[in-house]
């Protein structure tokens, strides 16, 4: 699903038109929904090898989970397939109670 970003408004960083329209071809974003803590995202354009690694983002869009979740990560990109987004209580545990929404952002 590609993204859309909006025109720069008074105060913001100028951006040349040709590098913008570059750059928004190439940008990627949507919804996920945690299962048990994590969710695999389909994305065929993913990069992670030698010459090049994508760039994603995550954010938190509805929590819902009982327990603090202090991080969401990008846990794995399988190049040219998916990639994971984790909950974590701790650094490397698992929340498997969180079922939250998260947006995604992506520059492959």
């Amino acid at each position: 699903m590609a993204g859309t970003i909006p025109a720069p408004t008074a105060g913001d960083l100028a951006v040349p038109t040709v590098l913008s329209e570059q750059f928004m071809n190439q940008v990627f974003s949507g919804v996920a929904t945690l299962v048990a803590g994590t969710v695999t995202v389909t994305a065929p354009w993913v990069n992670n090898n030698s010459t090049k690694t994508s760039k994603i983002f995550v954010q938190l869009r509805t929590a819902a989970t009982v327990t603090l979740t202090v991080q969401y990560q990008v846990l794995t990109i399988t190049d040219a397939t998916s990639f994971v987004i984790q909950a974590n209580i701790a650094a490397g545990t698992i929340n498997v109670a969180d079922v939250s929404t998260l947006m995604w952002f992506a520059i492959p």
